[in-house]
């Protein structure tokens, strides 16, 4: 198998140093070290012509920049040097800000393995209690089925048992280490105190259970989504098609109105063409009374 290269011991170190890693912080992580090892190989190697020329070849293989698939591909290659170890590079997408992270993660079984000495019991106590409440939450298409809220991890605390127990302020104490550690991620804040939480990127990278949970969460979340644009685009066919029958009615009753305004001139027109006729006609007209004649035939004498 051979031995593992500065580069690649590097990188190892620089991801145990950071536990969890964005795939871009991943990427510069990797030049940084490829970078600071071809310097270092160039420091050792000068003085000699072959030495300088093969550090050169070193640094221009090794300093050019992969992208994601090209990574993931290299952190294979090393994890066949922590076999071993029982230590493996572990990279997945996170259901919260769907992000490829990057970590270093213990493949044995043991939970306090996993976790390390630096986070004291209780708090290893109710991380435990808290990732199986997350487990045990029904399977529903929303964010909040994968949170847990304050008030819940609080009873949480203070259901352990004898010198596990923490009390209210203790819990939060424990969130705010845990999620500083990437074991848990506080999904909302409110002056300084967590309101939610959910398992962290860590947690979902290290253990086996979590992996499949995180792959439920982005899968109940694409339904959901799903369901959003569905009623989004059926309220939107709902609106057009208000629409379009308004715009029908007022189009026929436009019509109708215009109708009734045609036939409205011909009738009054009809009206006016009849009365010279009926004026103009011998028949209809009226004799003059008796004290109009005098009137007129002293006006014809005159």
């Amino acid at each position: 198998m051979g031995r593992i290269s500065e580069t690649d011991a590097a990188f190892v170190h620089g991801l145990l140093s950071r536990g969890a890693v964005s795939e871009s912080a991943a990427l510069e992580l990797y030049n940084a070290c490829a970078h600071a090892t071809a310097l270092a190989t160039e420091r050792w190697d000068k003085g000699s012509v072959n030495g300088n020329e093969a550090s050169q070849r070193r640094s221009n293989d090794e300093v050019v920049a992969p992208d994601g698939s090209t990574l993931r591909l290299y952190c294979s290659k090393i994890n066949k040097y922590l076999e071993p170890l029982c230590l493996e590079i572990r990279f997945s997408a996170y259901f919260v800000d769907k992000a490829v992270y990057y970590s270093v993660v213990n493949k044995a079984g043991e939970p306090y393995a996993k976790l390390a000495a630096r986070i004291s019991q209780p708090y290893i106590a109710l991380f435990n209690a808290v990732l199986q409440a997350l487990l045990d939450k029904d399977d529903e298409d929303s964010f909040s089925a994968f949170t847990l809220s304050l008030n819940e991890v609080e009873k949480l605390g203070v259901a352990l048992e004898g010198n596990l127990r923490l009390n209210p302020s203790g819990s939060r104490d424990a969130i705010h280490v845990l999620n500083h550690a990437g074991w848990l991620l506080v999904t909302d804040w409110s002056n300084g105190v967590p309101q939610e939480v959910t398992a962290g990127i860590r947690t979902v990278l290290e253990y086996p259970d979590f992996r499949t949970w995180n792959r439920d969460c982005m899968e109940a979340q694409l339904r959901e989504k799903s369901k959003r644009r569905l009623e989004a685009s059926t309220k939107t066919e709902n609106l057009l098609n208000e629409a379009v029958k308004r715009e029908r009615e007022n189009d026929s009753n436009g019509s109708d109105s215009e109708e009734s305004e045609e036939h409205r001139p011909k009738q009054s027109k009809q009206r006016i063409n009849r009365s010279p006729k009926n004026s103009q006609n011998p028949e209809t007209q009226r004799p003059p009374s008796q004290s109009q004649a005098p009137r007129r035939r002293l006006r014809n004498a005159e």
